[in-house]
């Protein structure tokens, strides 16, 4: 019957898509994303999609935009807004910020060195946003790593404002955390002039449709 046909021309045409979701793509995210979600998300793609060969790098939001516009990734997931008319920006989740010290340490914050990430990165743009609105000085510590801050942290050497994502079970046993009235949104980039092949637009609705938690 005609129903039938079209149910195996359905399938005909998502085998043909899963076959053609092979050889290299190019992913490049931010610190928070790449160290507390991607490992999840590159084991079911690679699940799915046994012959795809994912390459990940892991930079801040401001590099992640430059590497798109010279071609050297296929897609970017970011930590902040991004205006550009080079760029394609799509909202992918939603992010919890949360003040993190360490549970020994009784001082207010104003008496605390804070450590936050590098110029350029997508958790920096809030840090600043948020010490600015909470009229914290500013005795700031750069580091460019999430776990290494989040290590001195523990070690009772200040305080840091990171996301929620960034904090695993284990670290609770050494923090606590505040939470704070400032949220914020990953995006997946990228760039408006790239051709959007099968492969492409495949491993984008998969990224978009699978559930961060």
């Amino acid at each position: 019957c005609q129903l039938a046909l079209l149910d195996e021309q359905l399938h005909t045409r998502i085998n043909a898509n899963k076959e053609e979701v092979k050889g290299k793509f190019v992913i490049g995210t931010s610190h928070t994303f790449g160290q507390s979600k991607l490992l999840d998300l590159t084991l079911y793609l690679q699940t799915k999609y046994p012959n795809l060969n994912i390459h990940i790098y892991i930079y801040n939001s401001a590099d992640i935009i430059t590497h798109l516009k010279d071609y050297t990734i296929d897609l970017g997931i970011i930590e902040k807004p991004v205006i550009d008319d080079k760029i394609n920006s799509e909202v992918l989740t939603e992010d919890r910020l949360l003040i993190i010290k360490n549970k020994q340490n009784k001082k207010p914050l104003n008496e605390l060195r804070c450590y936050v990430r590098e110029t350029g990165s997508g958790i920096r743009y809030y840090q600043d946003k948020l010490l600015q609105q909470l009229n914290l000085p500013s005795r700031k510590v750069v580091i460019n790593d999430n776990q290494l801050i989040l290590e001195l942290v523990k070690q009772n050497m200040g305080y840091t404002i990171l996301s929620n994502f960034s904090i695993k079970s284990t670290d609770r046993k050494y923090i606590e955390t505040s939470e704070v009235d400032l949220y914020r949104n990953f995006f997946i980039v990228s760039n408006n002039s790239r051709y959007k092949t099968n492969k492409y637009n495949t491993i984008v609705d998969e990224i978009k449709k699978y559930g961060f938690k």
